[in-house]
């Protein structure tokens, strides 16, 4: 596949712990649709990228940058074969009168509010370095062609994906997704998420829908002793939901719990999934009582394969033909991640 080449800049405006952040809503086909980004776009013909910089922010928001720092370059790999090379600038000197944009809404936002909005999984990595470091950095990610981010390189060293932001219980706002414990009032949710895979998926072998009742129990396992269960709430439903539970009865394997991460039908490919991933995984690394994390995944479900090698879990064995389903039989394939004495395995 041929690969597309392009150039651009994005800048931060900041003024009284704020930053001028775009909603793009306008164009329907807008690859950042319903996204919060910065303001800036692609060179024109012969600029360099101070100069693309200062053309953009003058044509999106009015202002004429004063002052203004260039703090990282960021390549983004598409997944669809596009390559975008981005010049990363913060100002915080401007002068003239804000205008409407054509491409969104700009609005003022409070610094420790920007992890609440609807940002691209990278646009999280770097909006933290930009909190965190002075000097100019280097920055790949890699995304999978579905939006959904799959590396992250930084001046030549592997991020660990598992490093995301401690925004668990954040409101939602803007369709931001909101990471939370679940709660009795989730009930219905999560068994409505759940039942549809039994009766139209194969992440789950079960056979008949869960009852009210059975769904209740097994709430009230969760959220004490270890076991862990979360949901991502995406404008005012459950999208959502991730837990650990207990692995095997015997005592011996008190330290190992299994993860289960189910989405809502409606909601994938929006990168829900790797948001319960990271969250989940926080809490079990930060669980001095957690040593291993095991999945049970059935084979096929390539959707899933590929989540759990993003956050770095190893193929640990398959058994075959174990359980059928739609008039199949189907194997399982185990994948294990040891958290415990992990020093730096969170950003």
């Amino acid at each position: 596949m041929k690969k597309n080449i392009s150039f651009s800049t994005l800048c931060y405006l900041e003024k009284d712990g704020q930053y001028l952040m775009l909603h793009r809503t306008m164009k329907k086909q807008d690859v950042n649709r319903d996204k919060w980004i910065g303001v800036g776009g692609h060179f024109e013909e012969d600029e360099s990228p101070e100069e693309c910089l200062l053309r953009e922010v003058k044509e999106e928001t009015g202002y004429t940058l004063t002052s203004y720092r260039f703090r990282g370059l960021v390549t983004f790999v598409s997944g669809k074969g596009v390559t975008e090379y981005m010049s990363l600038f913060t100002a915080d000197g401007f002068e003239g009168r804000q205008i409407p944009c054509d491409e969104g809404e700009l609005v003022w936002i409070d610094k420790d509010r920007i992890s609440t909005l609807n940002l691209w999984e990278g646009d999280r990595i770097f909006f933290r370095l930009l909190e965190s470091r002075q000097d100019f950095f280097s920055l790949k990610l890699v995304y999978d062609g579905q939006d959904c981010l799959q590396e992250a390189i930084l001046d030549g060293k592997q991020i660990d994906l598992c490093a995301g932001s401690k925004e668990s219980g954040s409101r939602n706002r803007n369709g931001a997704v909101c990471v939370r414990k679940a709660e009795q009032k989730d009930l219905q949710d999560l068994l409505n998420i759940y039942n549809y895979e039994v009766c139209n998926g194969i992440s789950t072998l079960d056979l008949h829908p869960k009852t009210l009742e059975q769904q209740q129990v097994w709430l009230e396992s969760h959220n004490r002793e270890h076991h862990p269960l979360i949901v991502a709430e995406l404008d005012g439903h459950v999208a959502g939901y991730a837990s650990l539970s207990s692995y095997r009865e015997k005592e011996a394997y008190c330290s190992t719990v299994e993860l289960s991460v189910y989405v809502s039908p409606g909601d994938r490919n929006r990168g829900i999934a790797t948001v319960l991933m990271t969250e989940i995984l926080r809490e079990a690394v930060e669980d001095p009582d957690i040593h291993m994390v095991v999945s049970v995944i059935t084979t096929g479900n390539d959707v899933s394969t590929r989540l759990h090698e993003k956050f770095g879990f190893s193929f640990s064995g398959r058994i075959p033909e174990v359980g059928m389903k739609f008039g199949r039989y189907l194997s399982i394939d185990h994948y294990s991640l040891q958290v415990s004495h992990k020093p730096g395995f969170l950003l």
